[in-house]
């Protein structure tokens, strides 16, 4: 009997333990503060900082190509969505010869004696899950050769690059495609136009086919863009730059009288920046937020604030984006944290600085369509970013990092959380001025023209995450 009691009364015991561990779920970070003395020298405090309004812009000048890195998807095709209003584009491709294959197999001359062209085709793949938009329904494309010869250590500029100055405006090839087609497709080009190029491509020297620069002063490339008659609520589709190719089919003879055929000849010719280092590959875009959610009155910059916005918009591919006022209050206030506690301590560190913002309406299909990580910038016309997101530093062939910078979307949040130390405590230690963090895509989805956000950009207090910075400092006496 004792020993059921005192099983009884042990188990009681456990159950009271366990209740008082678990029952408060509230975490105490000041616990032992009241131990740390008095004359301390230094002490860490955490606090949050509010001042920060946010604006819409459109940058005028952005790149559309960047050195040293490659976006492989070209972009084509015209969508349309009630909060980002209408997009098109289309792809610029220069293209060198590949490989070339001869049924006789000791032939060495590319297309032989005498040769003639049977046919020309272009292959395209497209990438479904890069796609974007109403991919069902239909659209015509056209296929112009480019006759103006662009370099790829040139900058060509988003809204200053007019393509029409670059093509020929009769098309090489016009085709009719959606995704139900296929992601492989194959459209054999028998235009006037289309023969002529196979019948220079047969006429090249060797000397071009060895000089990446030289093939490409006489074959500048191609552009693939939606004909005026397609329509503009279709979809953007993303085709892979290194699986295109287009292709010459031809034969030629024993000899110049062209009276014994001998061998038939195809030659493949690639868009793949990997295989000609002096290839480029570029989209064009165009935006137009008539119709849309987006109001082009609310655009600004930082010379001309407007009104801020509660809700501010990312999109790649030059559309539009935010930006982020950390006002003079707000440096006021940050600084004041020095002698918030003890107008004894002289100096302020900041051990930690963040921000989240919150996606607006994250329903399923946003945060589908959402932008996988934001990128902060001090100027998103020349891709600069702060200091805290030296995105450099992630891609080094030789020693890259992880950043502390964070940026990524968490699902579970709905938002996306910025780790700004360094920017934050250069606020802290400069004089009391104005500052400017420009939010849009991260740099290595820039060109991805299937991910937008909208984000809570309200500073309302009462607001279930206002724009605000948490911080986690020291004070030195």
């Amino acid at each position: 009997m004792n020993r059921r009691r005192n099983a009884a009364v042990a188990g009681i015991s456990l159950c009271a333990l366990f209740a008082a561990l678990f029952s408060c779920t509230k975490v105490d970070n000041t616990v032992g503060s009241s131990l740390i003395p008095n004359d301390q020298q230094m002490q860490i405090f955490e606090d949050t900082v509010s001042g920060i309004d946010a604006y819409l812009q459109l940058v005028d000048s952005l790149p559309m190509t960047v050195t040293n890195y490659n976006w492989y998807y070209g972009c084509m095709g015209a969508k349309k969505d009630p909060v980002y209003g209408a997009f098109e584009s289309g792809w610029l491709g220069q293209y060198g010869g590949a490989s070339f294959y001869s049924s006789n197999e000791e032939a060495t001359d590319r297309y032989g004696t005498a040769p003639v062209g049977d046919s020309i085709c272009l292959y395209l793949t497209f990438e479904s899950s890069l796609s974007s938009g109403d991919t069902a329904k239909t659209q015509t494309f056209n296929v112009y050769e480019v006759t103006k010869r662009l370099y790829v250590d040139s900058v060509y500029y988003l809204n200053h690059f007019d393509v029409r100055e670059v093509i020929d405006p009769e098309p090489l090839l016009t085709f009719d495609y959606k995704l139900g087609d296929g992601t492989n497709i194959t459209k054999r080009m028998t235009s006037d136009k289309a023969v002529a190029l196979m019948n220079r491509l047969l006429k090249a020297t060797t000397e071009m086919y060895e000089d990446d620069s030289l093939f490409v002063n006489e074959y500048k490339g191609i552009y693939v863009a939606p004909a005026d008659n397609s329509p503009r609520d279709a979809a953007a589709l993303s085709m892979l730059t290194t699986s295109a190719s287009m292709q010459v089919y031809a034969h030629n003879f024993t000899d110049e009288t062209a009276t014994t055929p001998k061998d038939t000849v195809i030659g493949s010719y690639s868009f793949g920046a990997a295989t000609y280092t002096k290839l480029m590959s570029l989209n064009t875009y165009k935006h137009d937020y008539t119709g849309s959610e987006i109001d082009p009155a609310k655009f600004n910059d930082t010379t001309s604030l407007g009104v801020p916005v509660s809700v501010g918009y990312v999109q790649g591919c030059g559309g539009v984006t935010s930006f982020l006022h950390f006002t003079k209050e707000f440096v006021e206030n940050l600084k004041a944290l020095k002698t918030s506690k003890n107008t004894a301590y002289k100096t302020l560190v900041i051990n930690s600085a963040r921000i989240e913002i919150g996606i607006d309406k994250p329903d399923i299909p946003a945060l589908d369509a959402a932008t996988t990580r934001l990128g902060f910038y001090t100027d998103y016309a020349t891709f600069s970013p702060i200091s805290d997101y030296p995105f450099e530093l992630e891609v080094s062939q030789y020693n890259p990092v992880t950043l502390s910078y964070g940026g990524y979307m968490n699902r579970s949040r709905n938002s996306y959380t910025m780790d700004i130390t360094r920017a934050i405590q250069v606020m802290a230690d400069v004089s009391t001025r104005d500052y400017w963090i420009e939010v849009a895509p991260s740099f290595f989805e820039i060109y991805n023209p299937n991910k937008e956000v909208r984000l809570n950009t309200s500073n309302d207090p009462s607001n279930p995450l206002p724009l605000r910075v948490a911080v986690t400092y020291t004070l030195i006496r």
